[in-house]
């Protein structure tokens, strides 16, 4: 029984790391404003952001004003028309250790009326190379529900990621995945989900009560290679 002991706990500790694979640093964060002019918005980092991680962040705005690209950042799919003069964009950053206590996301020109909306989640254990494994789909419904069309990652082991804003005011709910972030005014969520198998995610629908206009975009999320998760290691 004895010789037992240390195998069973080798055994613990291999499942408890290999659950970790990508992991969520810190709390995601998001922010808003209907209080024009409106010039630039800014959202928290999240607390523990270290070097290698990927932060990926939505950025909604009106009036046809542009969102500028931040030092440091990618702009990896938009702006997509919501509706007329609404605008959103999804941003990735790979972190190099000089993230602050925000990030600020200016625009090209002054928001008179309507609102902005930023929101973000970080990861670690991403592949820092390319963090997204295939396209990033997206989608625009004028009611409820809203389709996000499916992608195709290579890898077996990725996260799947769903930002979905509902300008309704009613926080949506994506099915088959886990809520990570309801934003402010109920506008903004974001989900995400382990996949276990490489192709085709299929669709994943949000839903609302109320959902008169509302855009999401999703995508996948490659491990690193050093990333071990109940699968194995890459």
């Amino acid at each position: 029984m004895k010789r037992l002991v240390p195998i069973v706990l080798a055994l613990l500790l291999f499942a408890t790391s290999a659950r970790a694979g990508i992991t969520i640093v810190g709390a995601p964060q998001g922010n808003a404003s209907c209080s024009p002019p409106i010039s630039s918005l800014a959202t928290n980092s999240s607390s523990g952001v270290r070097t290698g991680d990927v932060i990926f962040a939505e950025a909604s705005v009106g009036q046809s004003t542009t969102v500028s690209t931040p030092s440091g950042w990618t702009l990896i799919k938009g702006p997509i028309t919501v509706f007329t003069n609404q605008y959103s964009y999804l941003f990735q950053r790979i972190s190099d250790g000089t993230d602050g206590a925000s990030y600020t996301f200016n625009f090209a020109g002054s928001m008179t009326s309507g609102c902005a909306y930023v929101d973000q989640i970080t990861y670690r254990g991403v592949n820092i190379s390319a963090p997204v494994d295939g396209s990033i789909t997206n989608a625009v419904a004028t009611s409820s529900p809203i389709v996000l069309p499916a992608v195709s990652p290579a890898g077996a082991r990725d996260t799947l990621v769903a930002f979905v804003n509902n300008y309704s005011f009613v926080a949506s709910t994506v099915s088959g995945m886990t809520s990570e972030l309801l934003g402010p005014a109920n506008v903004s969520v974001i989900y995400d989900q382990m996949l276990s198998a490489s192709g085709s995610t299929g669709t994943r629908s949000g839903t609302a009560s109320t959902m008169a206009t509302a855009d999401g975009f999703m995508f996948a999320v490659a491990p690193g290679p050093g990333s071990l998760s109940l699968w194995g290691d890459n």
